[in-house]
């Protein structure tokens, strides 16, 4: 019994080696067998094992019970069919369809009734049994479909087989995540189902002081859940290693490619490590068993995730829950409501008052600041939030996530640090106030709420900016049997947005009609010299031809200029120069009176509408000015977005509003 390891080595314990099947008379998985070279059919590993020096491990832990047994081929398709799960790979087994078919250790059962869970979900059915027999695994299910305990559990089988850690050996399973919170969440699962084994674990990741993870990996830990920047530390610093790794575990691992951590995860699961600081110690490299069992878990399965599975998987097996392109939680009702970015703010509080009972509402913006911005004017407001983001530290993330949890604060807003594994009991809404960058991001995002078998509700705010969505959105929104307003519908078509009503300056000034009712433009001509006095009246109604649409304030720049009244700057047409002013026209405020010399009082007509070619040129070269601007802050960018999306929608429109 190695010092580093606490449990007791009695006859009954999990982890006495002197038994036949090493995880305290199971039973069930007598028919454990070592790995080798014999488990990949003869045909050469794309990792070129090298089992030479490396210790023999157990990982095939399956055998069926008799339920599952008797269950014939054509029984366990229409399961399959029924529960949308869909699998690829030789030698699949059968779906088990209760948790006693799997042949979990008593204790592990116990902790799942304890749970309150009453049956397997289609991703457990399906992925327990693939898991158990040791062999390469892809998953992908929805959000909420209990990914987390399809690797857990059988990673506790996993562990109860293996030998006790030995000083300076590393751990036994490892699993990867995207997110801190992520990984904190991860690692309060393995310690629930885990106790009752007595396997301990660690979670490592970055924004707190490294001291207390690096006691826990010197002690000796069984189960690491961690993100990749930290471990990478933690190994070049010399305080943990991977060689006795034999069940790796990526979960989100789009996600985890997403946030750009291709680089690290590479490195991780490589089996070379040439860094300076290992050579220059003259130390074994702290590389990966390559006989090792992976799993990658997902929600989506994008080409480079599928890409990065070729390389590092061998031989794997496939599930899918559903269907494999992207789709949304059937739970979940989702509203998109199609807003002007500075109506959004004003629809957030009208929905907060419809929708707010005491229960969570967890509301996702695109920016840091943002968030920010918003959390501190719903307080301002009296509405109970807090936020949520990667700038915020450790202790204040893990502070506002459990006054959340406990309800003390059932409003929380926060960045894309949410949107994936996050699991918080209870969350009623969830509310896009910013539209993510992409549809897989959207679907994460909505599915913080409607798991576990719940229902839930999500509120879109989408916006013109947003258009390059609107298509692939709806074909989301109609799989999910939800009504697609008329709005989205025709802006997925290519129509351009509804127009901006509220606040049309936004984008180019306009004078409104009650200030137009009070305007006249009177042209004063002067003639021999003479004076006279002149009261300008108001118009009693709209003029014509006043401006109606921010669309015509660029040609109100352009047809006041003097010589669109026929007249030249500095001379006047057929008339002698004389003492007076010398401007050929001039503007006579309302209810003034002023003396001039005689004048000749004479309307302008104004010229025609600019051609819709030239409107359109006009619009172009608007556009290429927009793109030219680098914006200095994510606000200023998406107000550039926006407006650039706004004159695209008018450039490729069959008719443009006259100027």
């Amino acid at each position: 019994m190695s010092r580093y390891d606490s449990r007791s080595a009695d006859p009954g314990s999990y982890r006495d080696r002197r038994t036949d099947s090493g995880f305290g008379g199971a039973s069930s998985y007598s028919g454990a067998r070592s790995s080798s070279k014999k488990d990949y059919d003869g045909a050469e590993s794309p990792r070129k094992l090298d089992l030479d020096g490396l210790t023999p491990f157990e990982k095939n832990f399956y055998t069926e019970s008799p339920a599952v047994a008797a269950m014939s081929e054509s029984e366990a398709e229409e399961y399959r069919k029924r529960r949308e799960i869909t699998v690829e790979g030789r030698d699949v087994p059968k779906p088990v369809k209760a948790f006693r078919d799997v042949g979990f250790p008593e204790y592990v059962i116990q902790e799942i009734v304890k749970a309150g869970f009453t049956e397997p979900t289609p991703i457990q059915a399906q992925g327990w049994p693939m898991a158990l027999k040791g062999r390469d695994l892809v998953g992908i299910a929805e959000t909420g479909s209990g990914k987390t305990l399809a690797y857990l559990l059988p990673a506790i089988v996993h562990v109860n087989a293996q030998p006790i850690l030995a000083p300076g050996d590393g751990p036994i399973v490892l699993v990867l995540a995207p997110t801190r919170e992520l990984a904190v969440q991860i690692q309060q699962e393995a310690t629930k189902f885990g106790a009752s084994s007595r396997i301990k674990n660690t979670c490592i990741y970055g924004g707190v002081p490294k001291g207390p993870q690096v006691r826990d990996l010197q002690k000796g830990v069984e189960i690491v859940i961690a993100t990749p920047g930290r471990l990478i530390d933690m190994m070049e610093s010399h305080h943990t290693n991977l060689r006795r790794v034999t069940y790796l575990v990526l979960d989100e691992a789009d996600r985890m490619l997403d946030m750009g951590f291709d680089p690290q995860i590479r490195k991780i699961v490589s089996q070379e490590d040439d860094s300076e600081s290992t050579v220059a110690a003259n130390v074994p490299p702290p590389q990966i068993r390559p006989d090792r069992q992976t799993l990658y878990w997902s929600a989506t399965w994008p080409k480079e995730v599928e890409q990065l599975a070729r390389k590092f998987l061998y031989n794997p097996y496939k599930v899918i829950i559903g269907s494999q392109d992207l789709k949304a939680n059937h739970a979940i009702r989702q509203h998109v409501e199609i807003v002007s970015e500075n109506q959004k703010y004003n629809k957030l509080v009208k929905l907060l008052e419809d929708i707010m009972d005491g229960s969570r509402i967890l509301i996702f913006m695109d920016t840091k600041k943002g968030c920010d911005q918003i959390t501190r004017q719903l307080r301002m407001d009296g509405w109970p939030a807090l936020s949520i983001h990667g700038d915020k530290s450790q202790a204040e993330r893990d502070w506002v996530l459990s006054e959340f949890k406990a309800g003390k604060s059932p409003i929380m807003t926060a960045t894309d640090v949410a949107a994936r594994g996050l699991d918080v009991k209870d969350v009623k809404y969830v509310i896009n106030y910013d539209f993510p960058g992409s549809l897989e991001d959207y679907v994460h995002r909505i599915g913080r709420t409607g798991r576990a078998g719940a229902k839930g509700t999500a509120y879109t705010f989408f916006t013109a900016a947003n258009a390059r969505f609107a298509k692939d959105l709806i074909v989301i929104l109609e799989e999910a049997g939800q009504k697609v307003s008329p709005e989205l519908a025709a802006m997925g078509r290519g129509a351009p947005p509804p127009p901006e009503i509220d606040d049309p300056s936004r984008i180019l000034p306009i004078i409104s009609e009650s200030a137009a009712e009070t305007i006249t433009t009177t042209t004063v001509v002067f003639v021999n010299g003479n004076s006279a006095s002149v009261e300008a009246s108001s118009a009693s109604s709209t003029p014509e031809g006043i401006i109606r649409s921010p669309l015509q304030v660029p040609y109100l720049f352009m047809r006041t200029k003097k010589k669109d009244a026929g007249v030249e700057e500095g001379e006047v047409p057929n008339v002698p120069p004389t003492p007076g002013p010398t401007t050929a026209a001039a503007v006579v405020p309302i209810g003034e009176k002023t003396s001039f010399p005689t004048p000749i009082i004479e309307s302008v007509m104004l010229r025609d509408p600019i051609p819709e070619n030239q409107q359109r040129e006009l619009f172009k070269w608007l556009l290429e000015e927009k793109r030219k601007v680098k914006p200095k802050d994510s606000e200023e960018k998406k107000r550039i977005d926006e407006e650039k999306a706004i004159i695209k929608q008018f450039i490729r429109a069959k008719s443009i509003p006259s100027l």
